[in-house]
């Protein structure tokens, strides 16, 4: 026993030495507030969010939340005429958009409870990371989504993951289901399932908890039934590393709360601790963050974004030429200048002729890049895909 204990300290110890922190996802992951995720938790536990009731105060809430963080797309996603939808936002990455990475929690509640813990807390979860990447951009594309009726079978999870994957590169899954219960202020601590397909996604969680949450120990299920039991299970079925995040998964145990599918799951009763939400709330969205790889703008980090409706790029994408367009006047003494997405730059062009300006492309890789247009003091910021 004690080899097995000094091997994974020596893992342990390798892999953070390997992974240093990520300066933009430590911002992020500290922007999560227990206070915040109780907010939300308190929105919800009011709302009647049993999926056969099709009560659509929850799903509205829900999704006027989300448009608040300004995602690329935020729609209702409806798979069935007798279940209230799954809410679904998507912020699409800037340079493998096609590379998806998943959190989810399910909204929806049992007949007997106000679902406070379960699940209103991983929805709340689910939020806040929405929250704390507002302003960020990422290379991959991260979906989130809150599943109706996953206390009838994980009808919405099911849904979704089997239409999802059957046409987009989904590369990981994270869930959270009852993170706000403790029975211990001695003991904080996540129960992490998983299954063989999800191994190297655990292992990189659990590096990014010690990283940015080392107060919050991670405990491993493999074994239970529960680890089957929320909506992460149709990732797996689809082939997805998935991992299922929970206060406990011993269901058996002194540490299930015991006010599971009551009608006091309630703020306070049965979700009484914002600080073990919001660790856990931390782990995943450290992982989440560090997958999809936030974008480091800090090479451009004097430029001043002005007139930007004023210019435009055709074609975008574009291949081997692009022209810079303007519907006024601007001064023929002019800078163009291309970064990739890490603020590199690749390449400047001072064109000295009034505009349209035609620019080559042939020696940039393919990808996205940020142009930046100086002109007459002030400088136009744009997003082009070269193919």
């Amino acid at each position: 026993m004690l080899r097995k204990y000094i091997i994974a300290a020596v893992w342990l110890v390798a892999t953070l030495q390997l992974q240093s922190q990520n300066s933009q996802v430590q911002q992020m992951v500290n922007n999560i507030s227990g206070d915040s995720l109780f907010a939300v938790i308190a929105a919800l536990q009011p709302m009647d969010r049993v999926a056969a009731h099709k009560d659509y105060t929850a799903v509205y809430y829900l999704a006027l939340v989300m448009k608040q963080y300004d995602l690329d797309t935020v729609y209702l996603h409806h798979y069935s005429s007798s279940e209230v939808p799954n809410v679904v936002g998507i912020k699409y990455g800037k340079v493998h958009p096609d590379k998806y990475h998943v959190v989810g929690a399910h909204y929806d509640a049992v007949v007997a409870g106000a679902g406070a813990d379960d699940n209103a807390s991983g929805t709340a979860g689910v939020i806040d990371i929405l929250r704390a990447s507002h302003g960020f951009d990422f290379e991959k594309s991260i979906v989130f989504v809150l599943f109706s009726a996953e206390e009838t079978g994980l009808n919405g999870s099911r849904a979704f993951a089997d239409s999802l994957c059957a046409v987009e590169d989904v590369e990981a899954m994270m869930n959270m289901d009852m993170i706000a219960y403790n029975p211990s202020w001695a003991d904080t601590s996540v129960s992490v399932c998983v299954n063989n397909l999800s191994v190297n996604l655990l292992m990189n969680y659990k590096t990014n908890t010690a990283i940015y949450v080392p107060l919050l120990k991670v405990d491993v299920d493999s074994t239970s039934w529960v680890i089957n039991a929320s909506d992460h299970k149709p990732f797996w079925d689809n082939g997805v590393p998935a991992l299922f995040m929970i206060e406990t998964s011993d269901f058996n145990g002194p540490d299930w709360n015991p006010y599971y599918h009551t009608a006091a799951d309630t703020i306070g009763t049965s979700a009484n601790s914002p600080v073990l939400a919001e660790y856990i709330t931390k782990s995943v969205a450290a992982t989440l963050f560090e997958y999809a790889s936030p974008i480091d703008y800090s090479g451009m980090k004097n430029v001043i974004v002005k007139n930007t409706d004023n210019i435009s790029l055709i074609p975008n994408p574009a291949k081997n030429l692009v022209a810079i367009h303007s519907n006024t006047i601007l001064s023929s003494e002019a800078t163009v200048n291309i970064y990739t997405t890490n603020g590199m730059l690749v390449k400047s062009v001072k064109p000295n002729e009034q505009f349209p300006v035609t620019i080559s492309l042939e020696a940039i890789p393919a990808g996205y890049y940020i142009v930046t247009i100086m002109h007459s003091g002030d400088t136009t910021v744009k997003r082009l895909l070269i193919y």
